[in-house]
């Protein structure tokens, strides 16, 4: 699964590779460096916005149906089809 980010109204320059499935969440950081995508391949990945390489990532176990970053941005929850809830650190 491939994801583009671009300017609304504009072109796309970056086309983001990683997962091997359907991504199902995505989520900015709160001061935008970072975009956590979750997916069915039970991957959460944390992408650089600026370069678009993936600086993190961590297994859920099972498919990740949300993602969301903690509101000082140290923290990544990932919620999966297992009825769990992980929290993964980002400096991790």
């Amino acid at each position: 699964m491939r994801l583009r980010l671009g300017e609304i109204g504009g072109q796309f320059p970056s086309i983001l590779s990683g997962h091997n499935g359907s991504v199902s969440s995505l989520c900015f950081s709160p001061d935008g460096s970072l975009l956590a995508s979750g997916g069915y391949d039970s991957m959460v990945l944390l992408w650089n916005i600026g370069d678009g390489s993936v600086v993190h990532h961590f297994n859920h176990g099972d498919r990740v149906t949300a993602v969301a970053f903690s509101p000082d941005g140290a923290t990544v929850a990932s919620a999966g089809s297992d009825q769990t809830i992980k929290l993964w650190a980002v400096g991790s």
